[in-house]
This record gives structure tokens, sequence and C-alpha cells, in this order.
């Protein structure tokens, strides 16, 4: 799972680089090589499903702020219509890895049709994941689509307070159109577990594959998305007011994506030998789609 390749994010307290209150200061706060198994990951995936009340809190966090962020007082998660996929890249990660027949390194493949009101749909995913220090980076790729996502999963908290899921695409989602670029969310838990607290999303449309060498004019599109029941703030923001924010840079913004995809390795999917899954069906039956 390498540098560019994919990405899902989140947001939360204060960066000390410059981006405030949607995005975590450090991935991890261990140099030390734990052993993972299936199910420590599987219990972390249970967490964030668990969590997934949206329970309000009042504990609060300074934040440096943005002219461009506006009070959210609702008491539940607005992920902004990405919500859906979450629960799909979550759900597709927890059944492979609850998989009797799944080892880490190995590539699989999954087939499943589903009916859902009057729309039918055959998915084929990809999967392959294996495990990291202290970590998981559980990779799917949708060959309809030919989207790959990786999945970054923290087993212990990246801060004192915080569980942390990051997702990166391998595509630009601005205005939810899948277009050539990369995209980077990220979810935020509370060590009690009872709430995600926080959700964000940077996305940038661009033919640019080396994000060491980008700069905002290769960039045609991107958008930032954040929304924190913690500090009861959301912002929703595109290139023009990126480009003179003072807070949410570009400069800052690229640096956190770089930070996520740095510590994954290229996964490709393709022309390869998979071996047939049957998990896919019971990603569709759980997100209440009727199998056909």
């Amino acid at each position: 799972m390498k540098k560019f390749l994919f990405i899902f994010l989140i947001l939360i307290l204060v960066f000390g680089a410059g981006v405030g209150g949607y995005f975590i200061g450090n991935s991890q706060k261990t140099n030390e090589t734990a052993t993972i198994t299936n199910k420590d990951v599987v219990e972390i995936l249970d967490k964030f499903c668990y969590s997934a009340g949206w329970t309000n809190t009042t504990n609060t966090n300074s934040v440096k702020a943005s002219s461009n962020e506006e009070i959210y007082d609702k008491d539940y998660m607005d992920y902004n219509g990405q919500e859906d996929f979450i629960k799909s890249w979550i759900y597709l990660s927890k059944y492979t890895l609850l998989h009797p027949d799944v080892m880490a390194g190995q590539y699989y493949i999954s087939n499943a049709t589903y009916r859902y009101n009057d729309y039918q749909y055959t998915g084929t995913m990809g999967l392959y994941y294996e495990f990291g220090n202290n970590c998981a980076y559980i990779n799917i790729h949708d060959f309809n689509s030919q989207t790959t996502v990786t999945i970054i999963v923290d087993i212990a908290p990246v801060e004192k307070d915080t569980y942390q899921i990051n997702i990166i695409l391998d595509k630009s989602i601005v205005g939810f159109e899948q277009k050539e670029g990369v995209t980077l969310q990220q979810l935020n838990m509370d060590q009690y577990i009872n709430e995600i607290y926080s959700f964000s999303m940077f996305t940038m449309e661009t033919d640019e594959k080396n994000l060491s060498n980008i700069a905002i004019e290769d960039v045609s599109e991107m958008r930032l998305y954040g929304c924190d029941l913690r500090t009861n703030k959301q912002i929703d923001i595109y290139k023009t007011s990126i480009i003179n924010e003072q807070t949410y840079t570009f400069d800052a913004l690229l640096g956190k994506l770089k930070e996520q995809t740095s510590r994954t390795q290229g996964v490709a999917f393709g022309s390869r030998e998979y071996k047939e899954i049957d998990v896919l069906e019971e990603v569709y039956r759980n997100l209440g789609y009727e199998i056909i």
C-alpha cells in the first residue's frame, strides 16, 4: 500500500502545523511493533460500528479558528452523503477479516448481486490486507468503477482519547462524481466508544500522481469538508476558498494527505490469481439489501 494510491479521512483536535479542528497531529504515538491479528482489527471496526449512535457530547476542544467554519448545533454526525460508502468499506473489511479462509498477504475476490427497491446491482470486489506497526492496511478494489480504497485501522489510540480510521481513495469525489485524483477521509472515535465525533474529507481532482511534486496549479478542483461534534463546528470549502485560507491552507491539507499515504505501500489489482470468497453477500445483507 504505497504513497498516492487511495484515501478516506476524518477530523479532530489541534494540528500544530496549521490545520485546526479537522485533522489530528500524528497518526501513531508508538514505535513499538505489536503482533496484530484479524480479531484485533475486527474489534476496532466493531467499536466504530457500535459508536455510530451519534450521541452528542458537551466536551469541547480549543482549535484555531477559520473564517470559513460555521456553527453546527445538531447532535448527530453529518457525513455529507458519504455515510453509506463508509459503512460499505468498514463492513467489507470486517467480514473479510472474519472469513475463516482469509489470510494476510493474499489476494481475494468476491461477487454478489443485490436488489434494493427497483434497483439491481452486481458488485465485484478485490481484497488484500496486511498488518503494519500497530495497525492494519485493508485494500479493496471495486472492479466496476476501477476504484481502489485503502483503509488504515490503528489498533491503539492515536492520541490519548482518540481512535482513528483513515480511508484513502485513488479518485477525486468533488461533487460526488469520481474523477482522476485522490481523497482522504478520516473518522475519529472517543476512547469510551460513545461516539464517532468527527469526520473530515479532503479531496483533489488532479492528473498529477506524484504528491511530492504537486502544486495548487496542478489541481483542477478540491474540497475540504468537516463536521465535529466536540467543537460544534462544520466546514465545507472548495479551491477558491482554500487558496485564501489562513488555517486550512493547501500546504497544510496536502501535508495531511502525504502523512497518511506515506504509511501505505502500492497494491496492484488486475491480472493476477485471486481466491474467491463469499463475503460480499454478507456485506450487502447487513446493509439491508436483498441478495439475489
